[in-house]
């Protein structure tokens, strides 16, 4: 599901209050799942969090990020072995394959593509295999073959069982056809709510039909403010909750609301790695970044000289 809108319309601000990023007691109502509360302890173990910037060692490999990532989030119970099984498919789930040996790279170094790197980012959010996704405008700063190919895996992975929410802005049309359902907002409010498939039918009722070859969402941006002066809001409003009372919508949310109870995801969830595991861990990986990076080792030298003659 994607959440549409532009500058201030709300996107990042629904998404943070999903995601439990915004404190409980600044908001109105409450988050469930399956009709029960959805407490905070909870969805931190089944959800992850991708953030709009990406950060990362630059000198580590696209395999050794997730492997770093996999020993601090996958279950301390489970073997070397079974976690590098994990890093291997996460790497052709998200068409890393040709680039797991590539170092990530920064401005000074050249390593991995940025539509790679997102890709990347993603992963090391995703390795514990997550129920709930959320995104904060995963697509930003990325061309439109990048931005295609990273959706693209998003859906790959709403395929294989997780809820996948992001924010998206102005989505071409290739990317739309990737999405199965979206949520417009402006100024706070939901003016539109469904698939991409009725978007058609809801300019039609206000008699505003999509001419050939126009793109949808360009054409909502447009036409939107017009609506809101001579309808008003709540007007609008109204009218995409008759939309979201079609059957077909129906049947998508009996089959979301089961979906956390039939999900083979839930065996990954056995707790978070400790205090020493988070401490102690993992040095080899710790220490590439260092070796890879001559400066790194001299300039920590030279500290540890000053520091030792003062």
């Amino acid at each position: 599901m994607a959440v549409l809108g532009a500058s201030g319309s709300g996107k990042s601000t629904l998404i943070d209050a999903l995601a439990d990023r915004i404190a409980r007691e600044s908001l109105k109502g409450t988050v469930t799942l399956n009709g029960e509360v959805l407490e905070s302890k909870l969805l931190k173990v089944i959800s992850a969090y991708v953030m709009q910037d990406d950060l990362l060692f630059p000198m580590l490999t696209v395999e050794e990020t997730f492997m770093f990532s996999a020993e601090f989030r996958l279950p301390r119970t489970m073997s070397r072995s079974r976690k590098k099984a994990r890093v291997q498919a996460l790497i052709d789930q998200l068409g890393l394959r040709s680039a797991a040996k590539t170092v990530i790279g920064d401005e000074g170094h050249r390593g991995v593509s940025g539509g790679e790197r997102r890709r990347v980012s993603i992963g090391t959010d995703i390795i514990h295999d997550p129920i709930l996704l959320f995104l904060d405008e995963p697509t930003s700063g990325l061309d439109s073959t990048s931005a295609y190919m990273v959706v693209k895996v998003l859906q790959r992975i709403a395929q294989s069982g997780s809820i996948v929410i992001l924010s998206i802005h102005q989505p071409s049309y290739r990317i739309l056809s990737l999405l199965d359902r979206l949520i417009i907002l402006s100024h706070g409010q939901t003016v539109f709510s469904g698939a991409p498939g009725i978007l058609p039918q809801f300019f039609a009722e206000f008699g505003n039909p999509i001419p050939v070859n126009e793109e949808k969402l360009n054409l909502l941006s447009i036409t939107y403010e017009r609506w809101r002066v001579h309808l008003g809001e709540p007007r609008i409003c109204g009218f995409q909750q008759d939309m979201a009372e079609e059957k077909p919508s129906k049947q998508e949310l009996n089959r979301a609301k089961t979906l956390p109870q039939r999900c083979h995801k839930c065996k990954h969830f056995h707790g978070e790695t400790g205090f020493w595991s988070h401490k102690y861990g993992p040095k080899p990986l710790i220490f590439c970044p260092k070796l890879r990076e001559p400066l790194l080792e001299r300039n920590g030298c030279h500290s540890k000289q000053i520091n030792h003659k003062l």
